[in-house]
């Protein structure tokens, strides 16, 4: 098992990812994620009026084809 999968193993299936979540996870800072996010390269789905999520299917592919 690589590391992406060991880290997503934890998880449970289909739980959405916070900003700090998925920073923590591809190692980088929680305002790259928000950039990724801002410039369509991560795709998100609002929950409530500001709140932003990353599906865990979107975490996914993110995680094998890089930032």
């Amino acid at each position: 098992m690589n590391a992406i999968e060991h880290s997503t193993a934890q998880r449970p299936k289909g739980k959405p990812w916070t900003f700090a979540e998925a920073a923590e996870h591809l190692g980088v800072s929680v305002k790259h994620v928000r950039y990724l996010a801002d410039t369509n390269r991560i795709t998100t789905f609002r929950v409530g009026k500001r709140a932003r999520r990353i599906s865990d299917q979107e975490m996914t592919r993110v995680s094998r084809e890089g930032v």
